[in-house]
């Protein structure tokens, strides 16, 4: 990070904070090039991606090893019109699941390596270990070409949801099994946020459904849920 000392400010919580003069109890760390709220955080660069990368989610595997996974662009994009990798409003694939791995709790990574090798773009890796169980759960937005339209009058974040496992601590993945709830077969949305198992065993997945042709955006929170 030897350009950071360049960087006079930055935005925190949509405010411009001058980095000499940050309030009380924030420092930046240069090795990170972050702005940090407590004496007790530290961390080290992982990856750097060529343009972008986006939602990060990792887990303890029932094997101890921390997995982490994001989609980035590691696709050779034809043209820099592709340079925003998210899988939105894109009719061609333009990123990849990749995924680290650490076997000594995060002192040193492996990867990346490619999760998933799929034809269609990805958003983010939701994982879930059910109680008493080695196998993991990946969870996500699934934008299957001829299911989902990136161009679809302000819905193109809107997609299937599903989900993969592994039995071998998130070395290899099963095919994509797609969500089609009882009340709304059709069901298209987006899920990027963590999930849970509850206590009588029920597994909760948060979804939104968007529509950006509104102004502001028109966003609408739903609950997936399994009894069994």
């Amino acid at each position: 990070m030897s350009d950071l000392p360049l960087l006079k400010e930055t935005t925190i919580a949509h405010r411009a904070m001058d980095l000499d003069q940050l309030p009380s109890g924030l420092r930046v760390d240069e090795n990170l090039a972050l702005v940090l709220g407590s004496p007790a955080l530290s961390g080290q660069v992982v990856y750097t991606a060529a343009r972008n990368l986006f939602e990060t989610r990792a887990t303890r595997t029932p094997g101890g090893d921390y997995l982490l996974m994001f989609p980035t662009d590691t696709t050779q994009l034809p043209t820099a019109e592709y340079d925003w990798c998210h899988y939105a409003n894109h009719g061609q694939k333009v990123n990849d699941m990749v995924a680290f791995r650490s076997s000594d709790q995060g002192k040193t990574w492996h990867g990346p390596t490619v999760a998933f090798d799929i034809d269609y773009n990805q958003h983010g890796f939701v994982p879930l270990i059910p109680r008493g169980s080695k196998r993991i759960y990946a969870f996500g937005t699934q934008p299957v070409w001829g299911l989902w339209n990136p161009e679809g009058r302000g819905q193109g974040e809107n997609a299937p949801i599903g989900y993969r496992y592994s039995d071998d601590d998130g070395h290899h993945w099963s095919e994509v099994r797609l969500i089609r709830p009882q009340n709304d077969p059709g069901f298209l949305g987006m899920a990027v946020m963590q999930m849970c198992e509850t206590d009588a065993g029920t597994w909760v997945l948060s979804a939104t459904e968007n529509d950006w042709s509104y102004n502001p955006i028109m966003c609408r929170q739903y609950v997936l849920r399994s009894e069994d």
